[in-house]
């Protein structure tokens, strides 16, 4: 867990979507304010040819899922 702007940012899951792009979802807390998902996508659009959509599709899943896996271990531990 890493504290930027009075900000608690837990990582709950990372990876790449089609070797280059890569999403990021995190758990954002503060003192002030109530917990939020933050999920970063790729700043530009992520391109793939269509054989490869499928890959795509299926990682982005995968990175989706994993990070509602460990939020929920989250919420049990810290009762949010």
């Amino acid at each position: 867990m890493s504290t930027s702007n009075h900000l608690n940012i837990t990582e709950l899951a990372r990876g790449p979507v089609n070797g280059a792009d890569e999403i990021i979802v995190e758990l954002a807390e503060s003192p002030d304010l109530p917990p939020i998902i933050r999920i970063k996508w790729p700043s530009s659009a992520t391109l793939c040819p269509p054989r490869q959509f499928d890959r795509v599709v299926a990682n982005a899943m995968r990175i989706l899922s994993s990070a509602v896996v460990e939020l929920s271990a989250i919420r049990l531990w810290k009762k949010l």
